[in-house]
C-alpha cells in the first residue's frame, strides 16, 4: 500500500514503503509539523479587489497554508479574499499587516461556510480556527481578549490614543455627562426645510410636515401631531386638473379631468375639514368619480362610498361627526347619488373597456372582492367573466440523430363569459357562464412554463393555473430522441394539452383534456412518424386544435392552434402548441409556431439546434429542438410559455 498525506500535507507511511528513505521523509515530517506548530510565513496579497489561494504541499515545505504564524503584508487597492485549502480542523495566528484601508476576509476554498473578515483599518492579530466541516469549512474568530471599552463606572485603562465607536458601549453617555446648552443646531441632524419638531405619544421627537403658503399650525389636541391646515372655511384651489387617482388633502378643491373612470381617497375626518371637487371635463356621466371613505368612516351618514355621475357636478364636502362623516354642502346640477351600484375588487394589473373592469395577473397574486354590485338584478353583475391559462410544456431534447423532437404542448385554456351581461369575443371552448363571487379573497395561481428536455429528456410539464373553482392543467412535455435515452422519454406528456411525440419509434402524443374537464381545455399532440429518411416528430396540441404529424416528404408538424380570446379588450391568442424539431433529412426546417397562440417553432436543423422558448402569459407550448448527424452532439428543448389568470367584470 502506497504512502497517503494528511490535509495539511504531513506524509503517512505504509509498512514496507520508502525503504532506505524512512530518514529523510521523517525529516521532512519534522519539519513540517515544526512549521504548523511554530512557523512564521509572510504572504504579501498586494492587488485589487479579488481572491487569492494559499497551498499545501503533500510532503514539502513550500506550502503556504503550512505554517502557524501567518502575515499579510503589501498595498491592497480593493477588499481582498483569502482562501486556505483546508478541510481538516485546525487554527492560524494571522496579523494583518497590509496598507490600504480596505477588508480582509479569511474562509476556506470549498463549501459556503463562515467567514472571518480584518475590518478596513483592523491591523491587528486574530486567532482564526477552522472546523473542518466536509466540504463546508467554516472560519471563526477565537478572541484575544474581551474588548475593551469605556463606561462610566470604574477605572479603565486606555491603551488608545483614540477611543472608536467599538470602544464605547452602546448608551453609555448619558444625559447627566452632556453639560446644558451643549448641543448647537450645527450638531442636530439635518431635517427638511420648514418642518417643526414636535413629539410623539412615546415622547420621541418627529418632524411636522411642511405646510403651504398660509396655512396654519392646528393642534389636534393631547395624543395627535399638530398640522398645517388651511384657515378654517377656506378652500386652497389646486388649479392643474387631476387625471388619476389620488388622496385628497383637507382645504382644497380640485379640477377633475379625466379620460377614465377615477377614485378619490378622503383624509382622516376633523371637525370643521372641507374640500371641493368639480367636474373640469363635464363627463362624469361616462367616467364616473367615486369618493372612498378614510376607513370606517362615513360619506354622509353611510359608511360607503359615493359616486359623481353628472357631467358638470361640483361638490363641498364638510367633515361634521362620527355620525354623518363628511357631508356635502354643495350639490351644482344634482346630488351625489350614493354608493357605486356595481362591483368593486382588487388586485393583479388593472385596466378597462368601455364599462368593464379588467384584472390580469402575470403571476400569483389575490382578487380580493371589496363590495358586491347592488344594480337590479344584482346577481347578474356578482357575476365575473374569466380566463385561466397554465404553463406551456417544454418540448422534447435531441442528440445528433436524423430524428425530431416533439413540441410542447399547450397548456390547459378554461374561460368563461358572463353571457347577460358581457359580450366580448370568446373561444369556442368557452364555459356560457361565469364564476358568482362573494366579498372575500381569491388566491390566483399562475402556473410556469416547464422546462425544456435535456438531450434525450422529455421536456417538463407546464404548471397549473386557478382561479376560485377554476383550475387549468399545464401542457404536456414534448417527446425527446430517445437513442440512447430510455423509451419513454419519446412520449409526449399529457396535460392540458398534450406534447408531442418524437419521431424516432414513432413516438406516441400525449393526452390532451387531463385531467378531463367540460368544455375541454385542451387536446392531443401528435405522434411521431418514423419512416426513415422522412422523419417527422410530432407537434404539441393548442387548446383548440390538435398536434400535426406533418406531411411527407419530411414537412414537420405545426403547433396546434390556440384559443383567441378578446376578454383584454384586443383579440389575443393562447396556449396553442409548439412544433416539432426540425431534421436534415430532407428540409431542416422545424414544424411552424402555432396559430393563434403563441406556441414556439420547432428550430430548424441548422445553425443554433436549441428549440424555441414559448412567449411568457401565453401559455403556449416550446419549440422542439432540431437535430442532425453532423450537428451539435445534446440539443435542449425550448421552454413552455408561463400562464395567466384575468378576470373581467362590469363596474359601472
Amino acid at each position: 500500500m502506497a504512502s497517503t498525506f494528511t490535509d495539511l500535507g504531513l506524509e503517512l507511511m505504509a509498512t514496507g514503503e520508502n525503504a532506505g528513505t524512512w530518514g529523510t521523509k521523517t525529516n521532512a515530517n519534522l519539519q513540517l509539523i515544526e512549521q504548523l506548530t511554530g512557523g512564521v510565513l509572510s504572504i504579501s496579497i498586494a492587488g485589487g479587489a479579488g481572491n487569492q489561494d494559499l497551498t499545501i504541499a503533500d510532503g514539502a515545505l513550500t506550502g503556504t497554508a503550512q505554517q502557524r504564524i501567518l502575515e499579510f503584508t503589501g498595498t491592497i487597492s480593493g477588499a481582498r479574499v483569502i482562501r486556505f485549502p483546508l478541510l481538516t480542523e485546525t487554527f492560524y495566528f494571522i496579523k494583518n499587516g497590509t496598507s490600504g484601508a480596505h477588508t480582509v476576509q479569511v474562509k476556506a476554498i470549498s463549501g459556503s461556510g463562515a467567514t472571518v473578515t480584518f475590518a478596513a483599518d483592523d491591523k491587528g492579530y486574530k486567532i482564526i480556527y477552522f472546523d473542518g466541516v466536509a466540504t463546508n469549512t467554516g472560519a471563526f474568530e477565537v478572541p484575544l481578549t474581551t474588548p475593551s471599552t469605556v463606561t462610566e463606572t470604574g477605572t479603565q485603562t486606555l491603551t488608545n490614543k483614540t477611543i472608536n465607536a467599538s470602544q464605547l458601549v452602546d448608551g453609555s453617555i448619558a444625559t447627566a455627562k452632556l453639560a446644558d446648552d451643549l448641543v448647537t443646531l450645527a450638531k442636530m441632524a439635518p431635517g427638511t426645510d420648514g418642518n417643526i419638531i414636535s413629539y410623539d405619544a412615546s415622547g420621541n421627537p418627529v418632524a411636522v410636515a411642511t405646510g403651504d403658503a398660509g396655512q396654519v399650525l392646528t393642534s389636534a389636541g393631547a395624543g395627535a401631531p399638530p398640522t398645517f391646515e388651511d384657515v378654517a372655511g377656506g378652500i386652497s384651489w389646486v388649479t392643474t386638473p387631476k387625471t388619476s387617482n389620488f388622496t385628497v388633502t383637507a382645504g382644497e378643491g380640485y379640477f377633475i379631468n379625466s379620460g377614465s373612470a377615477l377614485t378619490v381617497t378622503l383624509p382622516a375626518g376633523q371637525a370643521g375639514a372641507t374640500f371641493a371637487i368639480v367636474d373640469y371635463a363635464r363627463n362624469f356621466s361616462t367616467y364616473n368619480l367615486t369618493i372612498a371613505p378614510n376607513g370606517s368612516e362615513k360619506i354622509g351618514g353611510i359608511a360607503q362610498d359615493a359616486t359623481l355621475d353628472v357631467d358638470g357636478q361640483a361638490a363641498t364636502f364638510v367633515y361634521v361627526d362620527g355620525t354623518k362623516g363628511w357631508v356635502n354642502v354643495q350639490n351644482q346640477e344634482t346630488q351625489v347619488t350614493g354608493t357605486p351600484p356595481f362591483l368593486q375588487a382588487t388586485g393583479g394589473t388593472i385596466t378597462q373597456s368601455g364599462n368593464f373592469r379588467i384584472h390580469t395577473f402575470n403571476s400569483p397574486g389575490t382578487f380580493q372582492v371589496t363590495k358586491l354590485a347592488t344594480q337590479s338584478p344584482a346577481p347578474i353583475y356578482n357575476i365575473v367573466s374569466y380566463a385561466v391559462a397554465a404553463g406551456g410544456g417544454g418540448s422534447g431534447g435531441a442528440v445528433n440523430n436524423i430524428h425530431t423532437a416533439g413540441g410542447g404542448g399547450g397548456g390547459g385554456y378554461r374561460g368563461g363569459r358572463n353571457q347577460p351581461v358581457d359580450s366580448y369575443t370568446e373561444s369556442p371552448i368557452c364555459a356560457s357562464s361565469g364564476i358568482p363571487v362573494s366579498v372575500t379573497s381569491f388566491p390566483i395561481v399562475v402556473g410556469a412554463g416547464g422546462a425544456g428536455g435535456c438531450a434525450t429528456t422529455r421536456g417538463a410539464s407546464g404548471v397549473n393555473s386557478s382561479f376560485g373553482p377554476i383550475t387549468s392543467a399545464g401542457g404536456g412535455g414534448g417527446g425527446a430522441i430517445g437513442s440512447p435515452g430510455a423509451p419513454a422519454c419519446r412520449a409526449g406528456g399529457p396535460g392540458g394539452s398534450g406534447g408531442g411525440g418524437s419521431s424516432q419509434v414513432a413516438g406516441p402524443g400525449g393526452t390532451g383534456n387531463t385531467p378531463p374537464v367540460s368544455p375541454a381545455q385542451g387536446t392531443n399532440g401528435a405522434t411521431g412518424s418514423d419512416t426513415p429518411p422522412d422523419v417527422r416528430g410530432g407537434s404539441g396540441g393548442g387548446a383548440t386544435v390538435a398536434g400535426s404529424s406533418g406531411s411527407p416528404p419530411f414537412n414537420q408538424g405545426a403547433g396546434g392552434t390556440g384559443a383567441v380570446v378578446s376578454i383584454s379588450a384586443s383579440p389575443v391568442g393562447y396556449s396553442g402548441g409548439g412544433g416539432a424539431g426540425g431534421t436534415n433529412a430532407g428540409p431542416k426546417a422545424g414544424g411552424a409556431a402555432s396559430p393563434c397562440g403563441s406556441g414556439a417553432a420547432g428550430q430548424p436543423a441548422t445553425g443554433t439546434f436549441a428549440g424555441i422558448n414559448a412567449t411568457d402569459n401565453r401559455a403556449g407550448g416550446g419549440g422542439g429542438a432540431g437535430a442532425s448527424p453532423s450537428g451539435p452532439p445534446t440539443n435542449n428543448g425550448g421552454n413552455g410559455g408561463s400562464g395567466v389568470v384575468i378576470i373581467r367584470y362590469r363596474f359601472q
